[in-house]
């Protein structure tokens, strides 16, 4: 199959930027992953956000999911996950993928990336026939608990994820600001040993804020 790329932005106060080793190979046709997206809570934003890749106390970043003890040393003792916060997410075109890249810091919430695919569809469809127009693609979720948000079954291809800022809250208080930037995957995506992350234990795992 040709080499696929994972374009990964997380989190104000973890990983923002692009995230891009080469995939590896993955049948096209049937490979499926599950994908673990945390929020985490950071009681020091001191020398955040980090790259993916980058080592902190002798722990890396690869799409794995942290242990205790490596949790702990990247992230500092006094961070802990945030249960019950909404992600957003859409499987989207290669085209459309680049488009929301390009300009992320706009397309960083529910309503400017609806109204953009709405957009770039329409276009798209312009002048076609009613059974060959193109579909909106559907906006769908996945609540965090303290075990991340398990989000079962992904097919390749391209997403773009979102946190709902009104779910990020404590003591009932809602924090806007505390809400991750998109971040974008493309699947397959390859694990250290260059095999394709799957399904259960192998599941590709995402740190956003």
């Amino acid at each position: 199959m040709k080499k696929r790329f994972l374009s990964l932005i997380i989190a104000l106060a973890m990983m923002v930027g692009v995230f891009t080793p080469l995939i590896a190979s993955a049948d096209e046709a049937t490979h499926k992953t599950d994908v673990v997206v945390h929020k985490i809570e950071l009681k020091d934003l001191k020398d955040w956000p980090k790259n993916a890749g980058d080592e902190v106390n002798g722990v890396k970043y690869d799409g794995s999911q942290f242990g205790e003890d490596a949790f702990s040393k990247y992230f500092g003792s006094e961070a802990k996950e945030l249960a019950n916060v909404t992600f957003n997410y859409w499987k989207v075109t290669e085209e459309d993928y680049k488009v929301l890249d390009a300009d992320h810091k706009t397309y960083n919430n529910t309503k400017t990336v609806e109204d953009k695919l709405k957009e770039l569809v329409a276009a798209r469809n312009e002048g076609k026939e009613e059974a060959e127009k193109e579909a909106v693609p559907t906006t769908k979720t996945a609540k965090t608990t303290s075990n991340g948000a398990t989000i079962e079954g992904l097919e390749n291809g391209y997403y773009w994820f979102v946190e709902d800022t009104d779910t990020v809250s404590r003591d009932g208080r809602t924090f806007a600001g505390a809400a991750a930037v998109p971040f974008g995957l493309t699947l397959p995506y390859a694990k250290a040993d260059g095999t394709p992350f799957g399904q259960g234990k192998d599941a590709l795992h995402v740190y956003p804020k």
